[in-house]
């Protein structure tokens, strides 16, 4: 599951339900099982691909938060910021 939303950023829950053959609610609730849900999934695979983006490929916020569908750059640093605690610029430094 990590891996398909980690390679698809337009990857939905119902997208993902559907490909394990399941609908929306009873994929919710498969996750709610297993204690978690589907938007935690995608913030674990989004801060991976970020914290890779930012200190491995050395690309800057504007890249990433495009990379990662932020519609601007404010909302991918908050995003960052609650994923790990710091700034994309702290981690840089």
């Amino acid at each position: 599951m990590c891996q398909r939303i980690y390679r698809d950023k337009n990857n939905s829950l119902a997208n993902s339900a559907e490909h394990f053959a399941m609908s929306p609610a009873t994929f919710k609730r498969k996750l709610k099982q297993h204690g978690v849900s589907y938007s935690q999934l995608q913030d674990e695979q989004n801060k991976l691909k970020a914290l890779h983006l930012l200190g491995v490929c050395q690309q800057g916020n504007e890249q990433v938060a495009m990379r990662l569908a932020f519609y601007d750059i404010p909302n991918f640093r908050r995003a960052f910021k609650r994923w790990t605690g710091i700034t994309p610029s702290q981690l840089k430094i």
